[in-house]
């Protein structure tokens, strides 16, 4: 089994930022989120530069976590 690839677009960001960029690709488009996530951080963004395909695997994660959590909401906190 390969390990798994860190996605080093993301990695400046905090814990509570890749929950909003969660939040952001659950509710929005990837051009959307995208846009937030290239948009300064005095604007209200992270102020990364990226293409769309890291956001397209976190939104992968992101969705099969959901799944989980929903499948077995008695080991949620």
């Amino acid at each position: 089994m390969r390990k798994p690839h860190s996605q080093s677009a993301l990695a400046p960001l905090s814990p509570e930022e890749k929950d909003q960029l969660a939040d952001w690709l659950r509710k929005d488009t990837y051009k959307i989120a995208l846009a937030r996530c290239t948009k300064p951080r005095a604007e209200g963004g992270f102020g990364l530069k990226m293409s769309i395909r890291p956001l397209q695997t976190f939104h992968a994660k992101v969705l099969l976590l959901d799944a989980i959590n929903a499948a077995c909401p008695q080991i949620r906190k």
